[in-house]
């Protein structure tokens, strides 16, 4: 692999730490796997802060008429169940990826401001209640019942 506009995770230019090609960029984190693909240089990059890199990868689409975001990352055969709350069948729904009882991705499906909430639970590493997840009742922020 090029080492191509590598940086540290605190942001300084360190070949060691981070391995890119042209402008993507592999970059530590401290979620499950240890790093996550940077797309830009400029995004990996800390605001001269002496703190970790710590944003949730995430993708956005909109099709027509379906609005989808994703955000975390959930490996193929790295999660041991999916969480869905809302109605998949009107295309409305948020589904998330569990790994031993922690939330490592989730995807709303034309279900509007709920990236941050998502990315909240993402980033947090605590376990949260399957119940309390696919219950459209339960407020995100109260889904969490114990510290990772």
């Amino acid at each position: 692999m090029s080492h191509v506009g590598c940086i540290s995770h605190l942001g300084s230019s360190r070949w060691a730490w981070t391995h890119g090609r042209g402008r993507c960029l592999q970059v530590p984190c401290r979620r499950p796997r240890g790093s996550h693909r940077a797309q830009r240089a400029d995004t990996a990059r800390a605001r001269g802060q002496d703190a970790a890199y710590d944003r949730v990868p995430c993708f956005y689409t909109d099709q027509y008429d379906l609005g989808m975001e994703y955000a975390g990352y959930a490996e193929p055969g790295g999660y041991d169940a999916v969480v869905v709350r809302g109605d998949p069948g009107r295309r409305e729904f948020i589904a998330f990826w569990m790994s031993e009882g922690r939330v490592i991705a989730g995807m709303n499906v034309n279900v509007w401001d709920v990236t941050d909430q998502i990315q909240a639970l993402v980033r947090s590493g605590k376990t949260a209640d399957p119940a309390r997840l696919a219950d459209p009742a339960v407020p995100l922020e109260e889904t969490i019942v114990s510290a990772p």
